[in-house]
C-alpha cells in the first residue's frame, strides 16, 4: 500500500478543524457556580469591612438572570494580583437560607483581562450587571 504524503492543504484544513472545534468549546463555557438542584431564593449583600447587612435582594428575575450570567461569563485570574478590598460580600441562598455560593462584588467596575464586578476564587468574572441596591 502505498499511500500519498498529506499536501499542505490538507494540513491546513485539519489545522483549521481543530482551532474551529477549540473555538466551539471555549464559547460553551460554564462555571459551574450554582449546583444545578439548588434554586436561589435570594442574595444577601454584606458590607466586606464591617460584616454589616446592606439589603437583600429578592427580586426572582433579576436573580435569575444574574446567576445565567455569571454561570456563562468569561473569567480572568486575578491571583497575582494585588487587588482592592471589594466593596460586598454576597452569599447567595437557597430556600433553606442554606449557602450556596459567596462572592465579592465591586462597586466601580474593574478591568483585569475581562471587564467586572463579581469575583470568586482568584477569578475576575465578566459581569458588570449592577446589584438593585442604593
Amino acid at each position: 500500500m502505498n499511500r500519498k504524503p498529506m499536501g499542505i492543504f490538507q494540513i491546513i484544513g485539519i489545522i483549521a478543524l481543530i482551532f474551529l472545534a477549540l473555538f466551539a468549546l471555549s464559547a460553551c463555557q460554564s462555571n459551574e457556580f450554582f449546583d444545578e438542584e439548588a434554586t436561589i431564593v435570594k442574595i444577601e449583600v454584606i458590607e466586606d469591612q464591617t460584616e454589616e447587612p446592606v439589603a437583600t435582594i429578592t427580586d426572582q428575575v433579576f436573580i435569575s438572570s444574574l446567576t445565567e450570567e455569571l454561570e456563562s461569563a468569561r473569567t480572568s485570574s486575578t491571583a497575582n494580583l494585588d487587588m482592592v478590598n471589594p466593596d460586598y460580600k454576597l452569599l447567595f441562598l437557597n430556600k433553606t437560607d442554606k449557602v450556596v455560593r459567596e462572592m465579592s462584588y465591586y462597586i466601580e467596575e474593574k478591568t483585569f483581562g475581562v471587564i467586572g464586578r463579581y469575583h470568586y476564587d482568584g477569578e475576575l468574572i465578566a459581569v458588570v450587571t449592577e446589584l438593585p441596591i442604593e
